[in-house]
Formats: structure tokens, C-alpha cells, sequence
């Protein structure tokens, strides 16, 4: 969990569209 907080830290609004991206794909992702 510190390694995404931290990822989210580092690319801040890129991390968002990148997981948008990802739930688009429709990729499972957990929301923990």
C-alpha cells in the first residue's frame, strides 16, 4: 500500500488517467 501512495505521490494527476485508463480496459483493480 506505501508503494501505491507513494506512486500517487510522485505522478500525482498522471496516476489518475492512468488508472481511469486501466478501468476503461476494464481491468479489475481492488479499491483498498
Amino acid at each position: 500500500m506505501d508503494t501505491l501512495v507513494a506512486f500517487f505521490t510522485d505522478y500525482g494527476y498522471f496516476a489518475v488517467l492512468f488508472v481511469l485508463i486501466i478501468c476503461g480496459f476494464g481491468v479489475p483493480i481492488p479499491e483498498d
